[in-house]
């Protein structure tokens, strides 16, 4: 009743049901702050902005595909708690739901103190973060590292206990503590608003037995075209960052001009030392974490080929130049790019190194050494007339070119026109 997160929509603020909003805790600041008089109106508008957007994360006791753990009859079982919660008249006639409706598990009223057999009335208490607080006891000599207590004065230590509550009408004996039991078990999955794909993932590596992978990426794939979420997926090929947003059953990349992919294409690109890990993001954010990093509507494979920063939206593809203008070791993007016959490729040591500059394809293989060999310190230039190592024609396509020296390595993409 006293997160921050997840306040909207949820009725009268506090645990007492007395504040009518975000705002009417101004007064509060005062003297929890120290201060001669609350904050200003200003500065509790900006809070009160930045304060209803917090959300809670997904419920790591639910399945990805929003369901809850069933079991046999004797152990515990989410689901029956869920079926008990909607629809067994347990208090004064009606379901749990009745009070602690979905999908925050408040209804947003007070209950009377008389029926609560409390001092003062109470509001009815979100479900939202109850698995949160597991761990604490109240026992005699314990020592409590971690939870906290349940009901607005954290008096009572786990939810068992408090389904004991003389007002609620279960099963008598056996039968009654087996509905508890399923009954807190429902409520420490209870659905926080955010779907437990968000924050899911799987890596692919190349390996034989990736069924079990295969059924978890399909899980994910299915829950974000149900809206529960955004999916990205990044990796390396031929040893560059890329990134892929999931949209319209196929997977887009950070390049343009690049096709889409299925999910098996995507899957097939991964191997030793080129993992490709899917995951599941809040909605909305699929485009940001997966293929556009700085918001500047210019991709970010698009920005490395380019020689701008995908992570500052003031660099971009127009207003780098042709010039990098290189201060220390590293390599220039390749001019012109893209091309047809031949391009070049300048690179700048600081000191006399072993130089390796070589063009590799979209699957990582090399495609042509261009030096491997000493260089003096200074700016050097390299040309590629568009052949393999064996002097026939590379195709069309995306390639990469890439600079090792004991300074490190830097990669370039270069597009060659047929």
């Amino acid at each position: 009743t006293q997160s921050l997160r997840g306040l909207p929509n949820t009725g009268l603020l506090h645990w007492r049901g007395d504040r009518a909003d975000f705002f009417a805790f101004r007064g509060a600041t005062q003297g929890l702050l120290g201060l001669a008089a609350p904050i200003p109106d200003s500065e509790m508008v900006a809070m009160s902005q930045f304060v209803l957007q917090l959300l809670y994360p997904p419920n790591p006791n639910q399945f990805l595909d929003r369901t809850f753990r069933d079991a046999p009859a004797g152990q515990p079982s989410a689901e029956r708690g869920r079926v008990f919660f909607v629809g067994t008249p347990v208090d004064g006639g009606q379901p749990c739901a009745f009070c602690h409706s979905l999908p925050t598990g408040t209804n947003r009223q007070l209950i009377d103190r008389f029926a609560l057999q409390s001092p003062q009335d109470v509001k009815v208490p979100h479900l939202r973060n109850l698995y949160q607080k597991t761990g604490f006891t109240d026992a005699a000599g314990v020592v409590n590292k971690r939870g906290a207590g349940f009901i607005h004065d954290g008096s009572t230590d786990n939810l068992f206990d408090f389904l004991h509550f003389p007002g609620f009408n279960f099963a008598s004996g056996a039968a009654g503590d087996a509905q508890r039991r399923d009954l807190e078990a429902y409520l420490l999955a209870f659905d926080t608003g955010m779907a437990p794909a968000v924050g899911a993932q799987v890596t692919f590596d190349g390996g034989a037995n990736d069924a079990g992978r295969v059924a978890r990426m399909d899980t994910l794939t299915q829950r974000a075209a149900a809206g529960d979420c955004d999916l990205v997926a990044h990796g390396r090929v031929a040893q560059v960052a890329r990134g892929w947003t999931f949209t319209g059953g196929l997977w887009h990349p950070d390049v343009s001009g690049e096709a889409t992919l299925t999910s098996a294409e995507l899957r097939a690109l991964a191997g030793p030392n080129r993992e490709i890990t899917m995951l599941g993001v809040p909605v909305g954010s699929g485009t940001r974490m997966g293929i556009d990093r700085d918001r500047d509507g210019h991709s970010d494979g698009d920005e490395r080929l380019a020689g701008s920063d995908p992570g500052d939206p003031a660099s971009t593809p127009a207003s780098v130049g042709v010039d990098l203008g290189l201060t220390g070791t590293g390599l220039r993007a390749a001019l012109p790019n893209p091309f047809r016959g031949s391009t070049r490729f300048e690179f700048q040591l600081t000191r006399p190194w072993r130089a390796e500059l070589a063009v590799y394809d979209v699957l990582g293989r090399e495609v042509r050494v261009l030096t491997r060999g000493d260089w003096p310190a200074g700016r050097h230039a390299l040309t590629w007339d568009g052949r393999r190592e064996d002097g026939s024609r590379a195709r069309a396509g995306l390639y990469f070119v890439r600079l090792r020296t004991p300074a490190g390595a830097w990669t370039r993409g270069v597009v060659k026109l047929d």
